[in-house]
């Protein structure tokens, strides 16, 4: 009650200093759905996991269906070289096992064509053999051509295989070679990125914009309640601050530290305003209840540390120690989950008991 009265700016500078830090770990959060990162290294699933990325080493694939947006467009021995060079340049990526299309179909016939020399595994130079060699293809049987190139010879599927990536390293080979084939093409030709790699990456986006909506909306909807209940739209707003700072708190200091969130943490933010307003809610209304009264801010302080202060103490305590449980889990999300909601229920009591206050007396 002391710090709070006769130092509310030194409480508010160190709040706001360590907001202002985690906001800027918030904006790095990144969100994971490699499967294997979701189990702790030791675990039995995790050693079967990462020995099925040691052994088959393609089991992440990354599509890209090229369209040259015209009928036959893919005879044009050019378009087949740059198709060809792409492919070369995605294999020279670390991470990259195998990249295949039509091409090498196309150079294998042609190898097998001239008794198997090793100098003709290359492409035709012309539309008339390129458009031969397919048709060669399949009318001899050839029954993956229909999944390499599109009915009217307009488009061609270029396929990248890697073992399994983590979304920053799966990210990346997206982008290099999204930025391949705009200098190798430019814009003659659309392209449609697919594949199981390029799925989780959208279910991550998906993740991380679903978490950020759901926490915008707990919060506007929290702040509305705390108006109507606190009768003060300057209380109100006022009480929205310690809700706020657990989530910088916890987010923040995940972006700092690199850890990401997973599919079972990324909700975790609506979470905490929501049982972090039950405290701001006894502490809001119990103050606003003793000023009415006494008309003496330092005096209301006093009296609502005396009256709610040990309860909302011991709820905490009891919240952090109840999903303390979570750290004994051997899959990470939970128990990050549960380390998570230790420091950020311990924040929200810190923000409700001292910057919440502190603020009061500064306004």
């Amino acid at each position: 009650h002391y710090q709070v009265v006769f130092r509310p700016k030194t409480i508010v500078f160190c709040f706001a200093a360590v907001m202002l830090l985690t906001f800027v770990g918030y904006l790095d959060m990144q969100v994971e759905s490699y499967t294997s990162k979701l189990v702790a290294k030791g675990e039995r699933l995790r050693d079967i996991l990462d020995l099925l990325d040691e052994r088959m080493a393609n089991d992440s694939t990354l599509e890209f269906l090229i369209n040259t947006g015209r009928e036959s467009g893919i005879d044009d021995p050019e378009f087949m070289q740059k198709i060809d060079t792409l492919m070369h340049n995605a294999e020279k990526h670390d991470v990259v096992t195998k990249a295949t299309s039509v091409t090498t179909i196309i150079k294998q016939m042609r190898r097998a064509l001239h008794s198997n020399d090793p100098g003709h595994y290359s492409l035709p130079e012309s539309a008339e053999a390129v458009a031969q060699y397919l048709f060669l293809y399949e009318s001899s049987g050839g029954d993956t051509l229909d999944r390499q190139v599109g009915f009217s010879y307009d488009l061609v599927r270029v396929t990248i295989k890697s073992p399994s990536l983590d979304t920053a390293a799966a990210r990346r080979l997206v982008d290099e070679i999204t930025s391949d084939i705009e200098t190798l093409f430019g814009d003659t030709v659309e392209v449609v990125v697919s594949g199981a790699m390029f799925r989780y990456l959208e279910l991550n986006d998906v993740l991380y914009q679903g978490q950020r909506r759901s926490f915008l909306a707990a919060l506007v909807t929290i702040a509305v309640v705390m108006m109507v209940v606190l009768r003060s739209v300057k209380l109100g707003l006022l009480s929205m601050i310690p809700n706020i700072f657990p989530v910088f708190l916890t987010m923040g200091s995940l972006g700092l530290v690199g850890t990401y969130l997973d599919i079972i943490t990324i909700s975790f933010a609506a979470v905490i305003i929501g049982v972090a307003v039950d405290d701001t809610i006894h502490f809001f209304t119990r103050f606003r209840q003793e000023f009415s009264c006494l008309g003496n801010y330092s005096e209301a302080l006093r009296r609502t540390y005396l009256s709610v202060g040990r309860p909302l103490t011991q709820t905490t305590v009891v919240l952090v120690i109840g999903n303390g449980v979570l750290l004994f889990s051997s899959i990470l999300g939970f128990y990050k989950l549960g380390m998570i909601f230790g420091v950020a229920f311990t924040g929200a009591l810190l923000a409700d008991l001292f910057f919440a206050p502190a603020l009061i007396v500064l306004l």
